[in-house]
């Protein structure tokens, strides 16, 4: 009497070899390309606070982040730069300690003390205010006004940079990037038909409600990715900030779907393996004597 194959290789016997063969190839495949994404799930359960400058050259399998830094939003008037609109839609986020961090932190504490937003926050910019030799001052808004013009006259002067230096910033890719500055360019020079004083005053202000709507300290959390080579030229050429090779994807949580798909395939695999061991170690039966 001959014996059957044991109970583990029913693939076999239900599907046949030419069924059981392409569910290899699928199961393969499957195991490929799902292998990566289910490794990625399984080292970021959580996730992980990080430097800027840690993360921005990161290699390993810790993807999932949070990066506590200052955010910043480029625009034409942020940068006083006219034809800087393809800049419009792209976030930096800076290192705490960079020192374009700290000039761009305090530039939006005095914006704010400027426009009159809060008591807090003017006791707030105070000690922002030292950065300019104005220790001890009050935080009056006269104060923030003249540190804020300070900030602008550095700011415009040739040979100077608050731009991020290199490694010291990461690029952010939002789903939602919201409207840069204000819509109405002020230029830094007055036209032949305007006051200077005045338009000194109306450029002041715009770059004030330009830091308001575009600086925010922040701790973004998402997930690294390699960033746009695109956009990574771009910011080279102009502006010439040099960033890292990876992209915070913000607010993207690690996908669960393909560890779920990778254990799924490497159940059937564990089967389709035992199966063929079981069919091939079950013997067959003997020829019978003419």
């Amino acid at each position: 009497m001959s014996r059957r194959a044991p109970w583990y290789s029913f693939l076999y016997g239900v599907l046949g070899a030419q069924s059981t063969f392409w569910l290899w190839v699928v199961c393969l495949g499957t195991l490929w390309f799902t292998a990566r994404g289910a490794v990625l799930s399984l080292a970021n359960r959580s996730p992980e606070k990080r430097s800027v400058s840690e993360a921005a050259l990161s290699h390993d399998l810790r993807r999932w982040v949070i990066l506590p830094g200052v955010r910043l939003q480029l625009g034409r008037q942020l940068l006083l730069k006219e034809d800087a609109h393809e800049l419009e839609a792209i976030e930096l986020l800076i290192e705490q300690g960079d020192p374009c961090a700290r000039f761009w932190r305090g530039a939006r504490l005095v914006a704010d003390v400027d426009a009159g937003v809060g008591r807090e926050k003017k006791e707030r910019a105070s000690a922002a205010l030292s950065d300019v030799a104005l220790a001890g001052a009050a935080a009056a808004p006269s104060d923030a006004r003249w540190d804020l013009e300070t900030r602008l006259n550095e700011f415009r002067r040739p040979g100077t940079s608050f731009l991020p230096r290199a490694e010291g910033a990461i690029l952010l890719l939002a789903d939602e990037v919201a409207a840069a500055g204000s819509s109405t360019y002020v230029g830094t020079q007055a036209t032949a038909t305007e006051d200077t004083a005045a338009h000194y005053e109306r450029l002041v202000d715009a770059w004030r409600d330009s830091i308001r709507a575009n600086v925010a300290v922040a701790a973004p959390r998402g997930l690294l990715d390699p960033a746009p080579g695109r956009v990574l030229e771009r910011l080279l050429k102009d502006p010439g900030v040099q960033l890292g090779q990876n992209a915070l994807r913000v607010e993207r949580t690690p996908n669960d779907a393909e560890l779920y798909v990778f254990c799924g395939a490497a159940f059937v695999f564990v089967f389709l393996a035992a199966g063929l061991y079981g069919v091939v170690s079950t013997p067959a039966d003997a020829p019978r004597a003419p």
